[in-house]
């Protein structure tokens, strides 16, 4: 049989998940780092377009409005405990998650192996100026990836809402 070089049929490509696994394994922690940035923005996205649709359709916001409490702050508190909310609203994200979501991921897969080389310099850079191992730059890459994720979380549901023109909390 002939090779595809020899000219042969072409050689089976392998399926895009196998591929993307494959470049995972290969760039490793930036991947992992890159990954979780743009996983995190997709889900404070969604988040937020589900909160404004929340709002939009039931006249209510997913979480009261506590007198004594800055909205921020009560928004980032959901983010803490998503017992606060109202289990109807989890029902909306899940929906736009499971759909919209899915949709997204080869998107998020693609973008995360374009964002490898400056997670990369990140590591470089961070450790170059801190004298530290790099270990450690992996470290306050993922402590910089939680404290993103906890300001894009409120501020998305506000840009959201904003918008969408609802209000963020309802009484």
């Amino acid at each position: 049989r002939l090779t595809e070089q020899e000219g042969g049929p072409p050689a089976p490509r392998e399926p895009r998940w196998k591929r993307a696994l494959g470049a995972a394994k290969r760039n490793g922690v930036g991947y992992f780092i890159s990954y979780g940035v743009v996983s995190n923005v997709n889900f404070t996205v969604l988040l937020g377009l589900s909160w404004a649709l929340f709002v939009r359709t039931r006249g209510v916001s997913p979480v009261l409005k506590d007198p004594g409490t800055p909205a921020l702050l009560n928004i980032w508190l959901c983010a803490l405990s998503p017992s606060r909310m109202d289990p109807k609203f989890l029902l909306y994200y899940s929906a736009m998650y499971l759909s919209l979501g899915s949709l997204m991921r080869p998107m998020r897969l693609a973008v995360a192996a374009g964002l490898v080389p400056r997670v990369r310099r990140f590591f470089d850079r961070t450790q170059e100026r801190l004298r530290c191992p790099r270990p450690l730059t992996w470290a306050i890459a993922l402590l910089g990836t939680f404290v993103f994720s906890m300001v894009m979380f409120p501020a998305m549901v506000v840009l959201c809402c904003l918008v969408s023109g609802v209000p963020v909390l309802t009484s």
